[in-house]
């Protein structure tokens, strides 16, 4: 079971079960993080700008016909002649102006021209994803070609306020959740977007496996936490280091997506790069004890049919495969 903090400060307990519990984000910036001005450790140097200075630069109708045309840009580049023809501004004195009010955040200069900063692409990245400028609903629930896997009944997916769920409207044990921009609507049929939003949660759940926050990209550390509100008696927690985000999953995530146990499931017909993860927990019996409670160990054992994979997990998550079928 998953809590998370909302933005008027009360705390926010899901009283469910999922394989894959929900993914909380606190989007607030904390004091301490908007006022640093920079940091040096060795030879790295990292400066950090105010917020209010860095997005007053976007505040221009301008400025942001730059950043669109750049984005849209065939080439890496665009030369300064062929940029203030596209964004349609006659008087070079102005267009100048404000193309260097970006140049060094949004726009980086080259020999060749002007082209997007990673702050840029990110920007319009953001942008056509609708992150910022776009809302989207379900009007009603979306059928999931699957059934539940604890217990046999109908699965939906609903998408509101930038969250997907995936629900059993049955049990109501089985569910997962993730935040997803809403400009991937509107890319799909609505018959297809139960799987998509599968994709985009392994995805998610891949890049915090690596270690880094998707909604920061702070630094993740992944934990064993031993609970009673899980089924399983355990989950694993990915708390960020930097904005306080923190992801919970279940304690198999780690076996799955070590290479061998990747591997296993793919030499039993279950690939995990396409296989949603409902048809998973539905073709893979799961067992997880408690070896150690201090520190946190256990042992996960995937079984397909007559094969099975055993494994080890400590608290920092390393894998240790005891077990596994011949080749």
């Amino acid at each position: 079971m998953a809590q998370c903090r909302d933005a008027a400060g009360s705390d926010a307990v899901r009283p469910r079960h999922p394989l894959i519990s929900p993914w909380c984000v606190e989007n607030a910036m904390s004091e301490k993080r908007g006022s640093q001005a920079g940091s040096t450790a060795g030879p790295v140097r990292v400066d950090h700008y105010p917020p209010e200075e860095v997005f007053g630069l976007l505040s221009d109708e301008t400025r942001l016909s730059i950043l669109r045309v750049l984005g849209e840009a065939d080439d890496e580049t665009v030369r300064f002649s062929d940029l203030q023809a596209a964004v349609g501004l006659p008087d070079s004195g102005q267009f100048n102006y404000h193309l260097h009010k970006l140049v060094g955040r949004f726009v980086r200069k080259t020999d060749e021209g002007y082209g997007l900063s990673l702050a840029g692409k990110q920007l319009v990245g953001a942008l056509l994803a609708g992150t910022y400028t776009a809302s989207a609903e379900t009007t009603e629930p979306l059928p999931v070609a699957a059934p539940c896997p604890r217990c046999g009944g109908e699965v939906v997916a609903t998408y509101a306020n930038d969250v997907v769920e995936t629900t059993c409207l049955d049990c109501e044990e089985w569910y997962n959740q993730v935040a997803v921009p809403p400009g991937i609507l509107d890319q799909f049929d609505p018959a297809d977007l139960p799987a998509v939003f599968d994709r985009w949660l392994v995805a998610v759940i891949q890049w915090t496996h690596a270690g880094f926050c998707h909604n920061c990209a702070g630094r993740v550390s992944g934990r064993l936490v031993l609970t009673d509100d899980h089924p399983q008696g355990v989950r694993v927690d990915y708390p960020c280091e930097r904005c306080g985000e923190e992801a919970s999953v279940s304690a198999v995530v780690p076996v799955l997506l070590h290479p061998t146990g990747a591997g296993f499931l793919f030499d039993q017909g279950i690939d995990l790069r396409h296989t949603p993860l409902w048809e998973v927990s539905t073709r893979v019996d799961e067992a997880v004890s408690i070896v150690s409670e201090d520190p946190p160990t256990l042992e996960v054992t995937l079984a397909v049919g007559d094969e099975h994979l055993r494994a080890r997990i400590d608290r920092d998550l390393t894998v240790d495969v005891l077990e596994r079928p011949a080749v």
